[in-house]
């Protein structure tokens, strides 16, 4: 077998690798109750999450975190804020250090994050997408594994 065929031979491997990936990716929503119809970019997410506010209809937008090494939470840091655990950890001990803005409301559990999320409208939080009923919830933004 010459060159090409074996460049051809790797390409396909590469190819199923990948493909293998997307088919096992999971898809995850951040989501909330709210009464009005909402869409936030993945900027505006991550700015939530690193203590920016946003009020929308008069309704301050409050995020919710897992508790850290929750894979929930690894995946959404990694993919829609775009840092390392400890990185976040470093940004929020110069935040309070200085007193600019507070941190995520941190949850113990999935089932205290989607009690807060629905006593109050507003609360955002992460979930794979399985486990949100869209008819309940308004998913305001989406990213994939």
């Amino acid at each position: 077998m010459g060159f090409l065929g074996k460049l051809l031979i790797a390409c396909i491997c590469v190819i199923n690798v990948f493909a293998i990936k997307a088919a096992d990716a999971t898809d995850y929503f951040v989501f909330t109750k709210f009464p009005e119809p909402l869409t936030l970019t993945r900027q505006q997410v991550k700015q939530l999450y690193l203590g920016a506010r946003l009020q929308v209809a008069d309704i301050k937008l409050e995020p919710l975190v897992l508790p850290a090494g929750h894979r929930w939470r690894a995946v959404f840091n990694t993919r829609v804020v775009g840092l390392t655990e400890s990185r976040i950890n470093s940004y929020w001990a110069q935040m309070r250090f200085t007193g600019k803005r507070k941190p995520p409301l941190e949850v113990e559990s999935i089932k205290q994050m989607f009690d807060l999320v629905e006593s109050k409208s507003g609360i955002l939080a992460v979930a794979p997408s399985d486990l949100v009923d869209k008819k309940l919830y308004q998913v305001v933004y989406q990213f994939t594994e």
